[in-house]
């Protein structure tokens, strides 16, 4: 037994001859150089005090011999932070205040720094290093974050104090169609708004084709207490990061009022425009906005070399159907028949109504072998598609001609003329059939 007492007592001498050596110690300084390298390079990367104090915390604990090291921190105009790692003696963060709960040991290495007029706050970094190390170097160390955090924390409170322009310039910048990612923007802006630390937003409107879940500064599953505009537009659940006042609180929901109007005028603008571009009767693509479609799918043909199928159709004795029944009658036939054309062709291709009882449908990619194929499966379905109560025993049937690019034409008139063409040629044939322009001669 004392041999083994008189070993470890020859180690322990060792050890304290080579942390007294030179050798040692230069290993030692070169470790803490690295450390506050780090750290200084550390406020050029990162933008936020809260990553910042995180990052600090972790670079610290990386670099030195750190039984435990903790990092508070409230500056004006920035949400307080505090940031931990290791078992301090002293207690645990109070979450809510940002705060340490409890004083440290006396014995504990450490040191409290300020930030002085600059910083409008308070910095306290405390360590607790293992063996080795000095209040020297703990110092340094606390000195280095302070400075880097002087930099963070002023770009921080820069940022919070431009949110709310920011937010309402993004706002006020939505189009017709508010797209995922400028909404992303938006409720990254609303996040920084004075004394919050995260948004949580629910948008059920039109506008956005639904609802869209977004947060910045949250899980988006986190459940917290939900401010809900009258009309339950917008949901919107907010952090605080410190107890907000009423005129805080207003700030958020004015914010989340401006969002609804936009989102109201964006609506109203998708409906004036769908209007704009629907034929009213048949809710199908009026003329205008058909040939503005077919010249945007020509355009992309060309780009990737591929076919582009135009269909000509028109319905057969659709007059008599009129003159029959009555006109009502005869915009019942025209719905229903646009209702079976859609119902007949792709997703990825497009109904219009040209006038009167003529349509043509736009169907990219589409060879003529697979264009006649489709044309015919319509001309077989119509009468059962067109069948009207307001025309009782009245058979719809109609004729159809069809024009490849870039076979039949490379531009929209020529493709058009061709397809007219073969319709009318299927017209002469006795109707109710389907002809392409490549058999014309």
């Amino acid at each position: 037994m004392s041999a083994l007492r008189a070993l470890a007592e020859r180690e322990a001498e060792r050890l304290a001859e080579f942390r007294e050596s030179d050798r040692a110690q230069l290993m030692i300084r070169l470790v803490h150089t690295e450390c506050l390298l780090e750290l200084a390079r550390l406020s050029a990367h990162v933008t936020d005090v809260s990553t910042y104090s995180e990052a600090a915390i972790s670079i610290v604990d990386q670099f030195l011999p750190v039984q435990w090291s903790q990092l508070t921190c409230e500056i004006a105009g920035v949400p307080p932070i505090a940031a931990e790692r290791g078992d301090a003696p002293a207690g645990k963060l109070d979450a809510p205040a940002g705060k340490l709960s409890a004083s440290v040991p006396k014995e504990a290495v450490r040191s409290p720094l300020a930030l002085g007029d600059q910083g409008s706050g308070d910095l306290t970094c405390l360590f607790e290093l293992a063996d080795v190390g000095s209040q020297e170097l703990v110092d340094a160390v606390s000195e280095q974050v302070a400075s880097g955090l002087l930099i963070v924390s002023e770009s921080e409170r820069i940022r919070r104090q431009a949110a709310l322009g920011d937010a309402a310039r993004l706002i006020h910048g939505l189009g017709d169609e508010p797209t995922g990612p400028d909404l992303r923007d938006l409720v990254e802006a609303m996040s920084y708004l004075p004394k919050l630390s995260g948004v949580n937003l629910r948008i059920t409107h039109p506008a956005v084709g639904g609802y869209i879940t977004l947060a910045s500064g949250l899980d988006p599953q986190e459940q917290l207490p939900a401010l809900v505009l009258p009309d339950g537009t917008i949901e919107a659940g907010v952090a605080w990061a410190v107890p907000p006042q009423p005129e805080d609180e207003k700030t958020v929901t004015d914010m989340i009022g401006l969002l609804a109007a936009a989102m109201t005028r964006a609506a109203e603008r998708q409906r004036l425009l769908a209007e704009a571009q629907t034929d009213s009767l048949t809710g199908v693509a009026n003329r205008r906005h058909g040939i503005s479609i077919l010249n945007r799918v020509l355009k992309l043909a060309e780009m990737s070399d591929d076919y582009l199928c135009l269909i000509y159709l028109d319905l057969d004795n659709f007059k008599q159907a009129n003159d029959t029944f009555g006109h009502a009658a005869g915009d019942d036939v025209l719905r229903r028949f646009s209702e079976f054309l859609q119902g007949s062709v792709r997703k990825a291709d497009t109904v219009i109504r040209m006038g009167g009882e003529e349509f043509m449908v736009v169907c990219p990619g589409m060879s003529e072998r697979d264009g006649l194929r489709v044309g015919e499966a319509i001309v077989a379905g119509c009468v059962a598609g067109c069948a009207s109560e307001l025309a009782p025993g009245w058979e719809q049937k109609t004729s159809i001609g069809l024009a490849v690019y870039p076979s039949a034409g490379r531009d929209a008139d020529a493709l058009m003329k061709a397809a007219d063409v073969a319709l009318y040629q299927s017209k002469r044939n006795g109707g109710n059939t389907v002809s392409a322009a490549s058999d014309i001669r």
